[in-house]
């Protein structure tokens, strides 16, 4: 019985709480921190400030910040909770910090007056203002027709500004004098000085632009509509940008040297032929692959032409080239012919090639050159005399052949039927499953409206249950804003028996206007929606994920009381 009033006598008493402020010298650039230290705090509650932070000559810059700590010694566990303030100085001089009345377990504290020495300030560069802004971006400003054009959308913002998919659009131009190859790489994201200003440099579009003729081509301005928050500033705000205007000298093909027959082809390519076998005998066939790499407009690459071998070969076309492509840019194509002999021999050829013109080196080029050897033999003997080679070939698509086939039997012979009475059984089987199918999906679909009528009765339900399992990820910040919102997008479409994912903030502004709720409401409800989407890219603690869903709570509620 002893020790069980030494007990509970424990765990009912006070927590010690302690004060500390530092530093007592400080610039007036720097900041000034309040500690609260509560000792053997289990309750998980905060101390309140019964006449509110008394700031005196000070500035709350942020706070209050939490954070945990246990330690043993002696053999005693104690828990610490602190709690700390950021304030900065007003002015210069020998302040004082007022000392500071807080309410804690039903009990009042207060802790001692600080005196504090404020110089001045180092001098050091002045922090540049928030920016965001968008530009195109291309290698250089003069290129030959058909060369390939990279172009870069870029977005620069300074390290304090964050972006938000949500209500983010962009037009591009409809680049009507180019054709247009899309790049699938990822965001190249990286930081950078650009006019003595840091800031965050991000690829968000890039294309591969082709000429489709000569002279001073344009291309217009990209439209921006960007949802950004400020480090500081919970409230998203939307804002237009525009990008620059490109003005490129497209010059024409040169004509001196230019291949007879060359169909425009730009750019710096190599061409690789291969044969799968050395040796092979009439009737039969060799692959010839042609494999084309490189950078360039390979859209505008002709089909090889073959026309050349056909005194010494059947050519057959191996059908659409193989593709190999990476970021959604071809990086090589890939032919395929089957070669057949006319003749048995040492066979020696050139493979098929092509002209371009390279730009950097500003000549004309021509690609492949390699010479094949090929050894034919002689082929089998038919049983009626003559090589197999002097036969014609039947291609199946082309031809039919008959083969005949053995005796089948006597032609009186008849196929046995089934009897009536199974064939019946069959049939009845066949209806009885069907209505089985029919009555199952009948009964699934009435359980699935009766479900979907019952939606807006759970919806509050649903979205308790929703942030109950929150308190799981609470360590997780990324997964503890993202899942809130989706909770209330989920209660909202609930309510309106309506998918989640197709529910928007916009939408609920539109459907609570038309329900005349209050704007009080409203705003609540797209302060909560914002500040998940913000913070969810900003550093947090555990006490402002708790405000936040205190509050998200709270306008729930609100909404739940007037729909």
């Amino acid at each position: 019985m002893r020790s069980l009033f030494v007990f509970l006598f424990a765990i009912s008493g006070f927590a010690q709480v302690d004060f500390r402020v530092t530093p007592t010298q400080l610039r007036i650039d720097q900041n000034l921190s309040f500690v609260i230290s509560i000792t053997d705090q289990e309750t998980g509650r905060v101390p309140t400030f019964p006449n509110g932070l008394d700031e005196g000559d000070f500035q709350l810059v942020s706070g209050p910040n939490s954070s945990h700590k246990v330690s043993l010694f002696n053999g005693k566990l104690s828990r610490y909770t602190i709690y700390t303030y950021y304030l900065r100085p007003t002015k210069k001089g020998n302040l004082e910090f007022p000392a500071q009345e807080i309410i804690f377990n039903g009990k009042t504290w207060l802790s001692p007056k600080k005196r504090i020495s404020v110089t001045e300030g180092s001098p050091r560069r002045q922090a540049a203002e928030p920016q965001v802004f968008v530009e195109m971006e291309v290698p250089k400003k003069t290129y030959y027709l058909g060369e390939m054009i990279e172009l870069n959308v870029v977005l620069y913002s300074t390290p304090d500004v964050s972006l938000s998919n949500q209500g983010s659009s962009m037009q591009l131009p409809n680049f009507e004098d180019y054709w247009v190859e899309e790049v699938e790489a990822e965001p190249n994201e990286r930081r950078i000085t650009k006019n003595g200003v840091r800031l965050d440099q991000a690829i968000i579009v890039q294309r591969r632009l082709y000429a489709n003729k000569s002279g001073e081509l344009h291309i217009e301005p990209a439209e921006f509509t960007l949802t950004v928050g400020v480090r500081g500033k919970w409230r998203l705000q939307r804002v237009e940008r525009q990008t620059n205007k490109l003005t490129l000298n497209i010059k024409p093909l040169p004509t001196d040297g230019r291949p007879k027959g060359f169909n425009g082809t730009v750019g710096r390519f190599r061409l690789k032929g291969s044969l799968d076998k050395n040796t092979i005998e009439m009737g039969e066939s060799v692959s010839m692959n042609l494999e084309l790499s490189g950078q360039g407009n390979f859209a505008g690459v002709p089909e090889p032409q073959t026309q050349f071998l056909a005194g010494d070969f059947e050519v057959f076309d191996g059908g659409a080239p193989t593709v190999n492509k990476r970021w959604g840019v071809i990086q090589s194509k890939t032919w395929r012919f089957a070669l057949v002999p006319r003749r048995e021999g040492s066979l020696e050829f050139v493979q098929p090639s092509f002209d371009y013109f390279d730009p950097i080196d500003e000549v004309y080029r021509s690609a492949g050159s390699e010479t094949f050897k090929l050894e034919v033999l002689a082929g089998e003997t038919l049983a009626e005399g003559g090589p197999l080679g002097t036969r014609r070939m039947i291609v199946a698509e082309q031809n039919m052949s008959y083969i005949k086939l053995r005796e089948l039997g006597p032609t009186d012979e008849r196929l046995q039927l089934y009897s009536p009475s199974l064939l019946t059984k069959l049939a009845v089987s066949f209806l009885a499953l069907d209505l089985l199918v029919f009555t199952g999906l009948f009964l699934r679909s009435r359980s699935q409206s009766r479900r979907t009528n019952m939606r807006p009765k759970f919806a509050l339900k649903n979205y308790r249950r929703a942030t109950q399992r929150l308190s799981t990820q609470s360590s997780d910040s990324e997964l503890f804003y993202a899942g809130l919102s989706r909770a209330i997008f989920d209660y909202f479409g609930d309510k309106w028996e309506r998918p989640g994912q197709g529910i928007s903030l916009e939408l609920i502004q539109e459907q609570l206007e038309r329900a005349e709720v209050e704007p009080a409401i409203h705003q609540s409800v797209a302060e909560c929606i914002e500040a998940c989407d913000l913070a969810r890219f900003t550093p947090s603690n555990a006490s402002s994920r708790e405000n936040l869903l205190n509050k998200a709570n709270e306008t729930v509620m609100s909404v739940e009381a007037v729909l």
